[in-house]
């Protein structure tokens, strides 16, 4: 594939781009419950501050294979995954990276990689809000 941005408004490139993009927030969710935890906290915000400095991510954050195969996620739904507290952790932040913005979905396990289809419930509850973000009603 590509990597370019699909109909869905979407990039599937494996990495966040190095250029400045502001993050959306309004709808994440915590449901790894990493507020209680002020070390995975301050990690997001790191990733939060690199991407709208337009850094990318630290590679640390990234998934162990990222170079070497298929991330089927992230290239079928245009959702991609960061590891918190490791590469091997199973608390994930999902977000979805377009041209001009990155927009975080919510943390979460490994448990939307592992159903059938990928993702299946990640986007199904997401889906009004999303749609008006990836693709916003012209300006009058």
């Amino acid at each position: 594939m590509n990597h370019e941005t699909n109909d869905g408004g979407y990039l599937t490139l494996p990495r966040i781009e190095k250029k400045p993009k502001p993050v959306y927030q309004n709808n994440f969710q915590d449901f790894a419950r990493i507020s209680k935890n002020p070390d995975l906290i301050e990690q997001l915000y790191e990733i939060i501050l690199s991407i709208e400095n337009g850094d990318g991510v630290p590679e640390e954050y990234y998934r162990s294979g990222i170079d070497r195969d298929y991330d089927e996620l992230l290239e079928l739904k245009g959702v991609m995954h960061l590891h918190l507290g490791g590469k091997n952790s199973d608390v994930l932040v999902y977000l979805i990276q377009c041209p001009d913005k990155v927009i975080l979905l919510e943390t979460n396990t490994h448990k939307h990689l592992q159903s059938t289809p990928k993702g299946r419930n990640i986007l199904a509850f997401l889906q009004p809000w999303l749609s008006q973000i990836l693709n916003p009603s012209p300006k009058k």
